[in-house]
C-alpha cells in the first residue's frame, strides 16, 4: 500500500513538474546556539568498557561520565544478538570521581550461566538534573 502511494506521488509530481531540493528547506537562525544548549543538558558517557573481554567467569563494567557530585542512576542491560534482555542492574549513586564500576558473575536472573557467544551491553545514565544518555558495546563470553 505504501509503495503504491509513493509511486503515485512520484508519477504526479513528475507530470506536474514539481521538484523539491535541499535549498527549499529553511535554515534555522541560531542553530548552533540551540544545539550547544542541548548538548549542555545531556549527560555524556565519556568511556565505557568491560574487563576482561572476552570473559569466562565474571566481568567488571566501568563507566566514565560527566556528572561529578550529582546523584546518578546507572543502568546496565545485557542482551543477546536478537535483542532479548538477559540481565539488568540499576543503581543510584553519587560519584565524585565521575566513574562507576560494578561486577557481574555472568549468571542470569534465572540462575543459569551465560553461554559462549557475543552479547550486547547497554549503559544508560540518568542524572538528577534530568539528563539521560545511553551507549552500547559488545561483550564476548568464552566458556571453558
Amino acid at each position: 500500500m505504501l509503495d503504491m502511494l509513493k509511486d503515485q506521488g512520484f508519477k504526479y509530481s513528475t507530470v506536474a513538474g514539481f521538484t523539491v531540493s535541499i535549498a527549499d528547506i529553511p535554515v534555522v537562525s541560531g542553530k548552533a546556539a540551540i544545539l550547544g544548549e542541548g548538548d549542555e543538558k545531556v549527560a555524556n558517557i565519556n568511556a565505557m568498557y568491560v574487563t576482561p573481554n572476552p570473559a569466562s567467569d565474571s566481568v567488571k563494567f566501568i563507566v566514565a561520565h560527566d556528572c561529578p557530585g550529582n546523584s546518578v542512576e546507572v543502568s546496565i542491560d545485557v542482551m543477546d544478538a536478537a535483542g532479548r534482555l538477559l540481565w539488568t542492574t540499576s543503581e543510584t549513586t553519587a560519584t565524585s570521581d565521575m566513574t562507576y564500576a560494578t561486577t557481574w558473575d555472568l549468571t542470569l536472573d534465572t540462575g543459569a550461566k551465560l553461554q559462549t557467544g557475543v552479547y550486547l551491553y547497554r549503559v544508560r545514565i540518568f542524572s538528577d538534573a534530568k539528563k539521560y544518555t545511553s551507549k552500547a558495546k559488545k561483550l564476548v563470553v568464552v566458556r571453558k
